[in-house]
């Protein structure tokens, strides 16, 4: 069959103190790898890679989307496309990727479309109602149950048989099939099908991504699943709580291979958390250093740190890690119990100080705003940062809380009648999920409102810096270097780069924080269409399509 796979534009926004390029489409290159494999016909469309440079408001939100609008991608639907999958993960990308659904299927009406990630497989339900074109949503992991959704298509067989799946059901509720089990044997599938991935040249080549913004990054997953149950986390609702590691070899062989074939300089993994097992991480780290590549390599996402002693940091240093984040969400004990993080805040800060004397660039997360938070936490939560600082760690972020669907705080809000997803405000609830979006924050606690929590959160970032610029005086002239020469490597760097570029040297720069050349944009010609003009950044008013 032929199958099209598609990634919406991404969606950001203007109002935010954080900054972040697109990422390659690692989910979509994962399916087409699969399907590729048992003999489909596979095309991917990844409309914010197509135009990286154009960003376009989305009415009636804060929200801005950037890549091809809804109609342009449509365009690029070949009509003979048997089957199409489209890929939500951000509770804010549904804005504008059921305007993406509706104009594929006008476009190529025959088609059945079927939707997944994170955000379908929380919110089923509410995908169907909004998304009348939808057949079916993939509950969790998609690699097998598409599959066996094409093979369902093909032979004409009741869809009702393939689990895993919400199925539209003409007027009646849908229809959950029944569950399917996760992915256990990870090694025995396919490296991401990146060839496949026209627009890959982009983010290698204008040095896009998670983290990364001076090398040819690379994204890869080395494990699946994330064994804790934090109530703010929908994780567990799309990958369970098995925590599944690839063999090291295997990882380690795809990385010598991207290094061979795209002249990778840098690999972002994105695993949910990446060290669990303390053996795995050390086989991996002896490993990689024996084959003296080239290359470095960073967990972006934040991890624990119940396997980080200074023998392991050390190992990662030596294999080429360079950076880590750590999420401790909070300093304050009774605000880890409530939320289920079990994490002890002193343990994390003596793994903090070992990775800094290792030589490791490292950031630590937090949330502020969540149900029952005050400030008396909040407090607590300032003076573990202040001991981050003096430890020399680099880098805070702190988001708002937001109820992401499917996790645990999400059901207890509906269930407490704080959230209706019936309602109309529904959709402007979706919108907040845009953790950067500093203008819409909305605070979930009783104890403080929007306005003292858009306080905390930013004071408790420039609180942060301070002191660390106080007890460490050198980093702040480092910074200034690294900004001005265009190569900034800390979070705080890349913020203030971004502002320079914009507000110092007068260049346009898009919400995504990167700039990239025309003539790095990727043409479709090698893959049997004709290529598009694709003009220089702009940006209008309306994302009316």
């Amino acid at each position: 069959m032929h199958v099209t796979l598609i990634r919406p534009p991404k969606i950001t926004t203007d109002f935010s103190p954080h900054t972040q390029s697109g990422v390659p489409p690692l989910a979509l290159a994962c399916l087409a790898a699969v399907l590729e494999e048992v003999g489909h016909t596979v095309d991917v469309i990844d409309a914010y890679g197509e135009a990286p440079n154009r960003a376009l408001d989305i009415p009636g939100t804060n929200l801005t989307t950037v890549g091809l609008t809804a109609d342009e991608l449509a365009a690029l639907v070949p009509r003979d496309t048997d089957v199409i999958g489209l890929t939500c993960m951000f509770s804010q990308d549904w804005l504008y990727a059921k305007r993406v659904i509706a104009a594929v299927h006008a476009a190529v009406p025959d088609a059945p479309i079927v939707v997944g990630g994170e955000h379908v497989t929380a919110d089923p339900e509410h995908v169907l109602r909004t998304a009348p074109a939808v057949t079916a949503c993939v509950l969790g992991e998609g690699e097998e149950t598409l599959v066996e959704f094409l093979d369902a298509v093909s032979r004409d067989r009741d869809l009702r048989s393939v689990a895993g799946v919400v199925l539209r059901a003409g007027d009646g509720p849908p229809i959950r099939t029944a569950p399917r089990a996760r992915v256990r044997a990870i090694d025995d599938l396919p490296w991401p099908a990146w060839h496949l991935v026209p627009t890959l040249t982009v983010y290698l080549d204008n040095h896009f991504g998670f983290e990364e913004q001076n090398r040819r990054a690379m994204p890869m997953m080395a494990t699946r699943g994330c064994p804790y149950r934090c109530t703010f986390c929908s994780s567990p609702s799309m990958w369970g709580t098995n925590w599944l590691a690839r063999d090291p070899r295997d990882v380690i062989d795809e990385i010598r291979y991207y290094y061979q074939q795209y002249r990778i300089e840098h690999v972002e993994f994105y695993d949910l958390t990446a060290i669990v097992d303390r053996r795995w991480i050390l086989d991996f780290t002896k490993m990689l250093s024996a084959e003296r590549l080239p290359i470095t390599w960073r967990l972006p996402s934040g991890t624990r740190s119940e396997a980080l002693d200074a023998d392991v940091l050390q190992a990662m240093v030596r294999s080429g890690c360079e950076a880590i984040v750590y999420a401790p969400e909070s300093g304050s004990p009774r605000t880890l119990a409530r939320i289920k993080k079990k994490v002890n805040p002193e343990r994390m800060l003596r793994s903090m100080r070992a990775a800094v004397r290792a030589g490791m660039h490292v950031r630590g997360h937090f949330i502020m705003g969540m149900p029952g938070q005050t400030l008396s936490e909040v407090a607590e939560t300032f003076r573990f940062i202040a001991k981050m600082a003096w430890v020399g760690v680099h880098d805070v972020n702190t988001y708002f809380f937001y109820p992401y669907p499917g996790s645990e705080m999400y059901r207890e809000l509906v269930a407490q009648g704080r959230i209706d997803p019936s309602s109309a405000a529904y959709d402007e609830l979706l919108a907040g999920a845009c953790f950067t979006d500093f203008k819409a924050i909305r605070s979930w606690s009783d104890h403080f409102s929007p306005a003292m929590l858009r306080v905390l959160c930013l004071g408790s970032m420039a609180f942060f810096y301070a002191l660390s610029f106080f007890f460490w005086p050198l980093r702040p002239v480092r910074t200034f270097w690294r900004v001005v020469r265009g190569r900034p490597f800390t979070w705080i760097e890349r913020f203030l780069h971004a502002g320079f570029r914009q507000y110092v040297l007068g260049r346009r720069v898009s919400r995504v924080g990167m700039s990239c050349s025309s003539a790095a944009l990727p043409t479709r010609a090698a893959v049997g269409r004709a290529p598009r003009m694709r003009p220089r950044v702009t940006r209008v008013a309306r994302a009316a399509s």
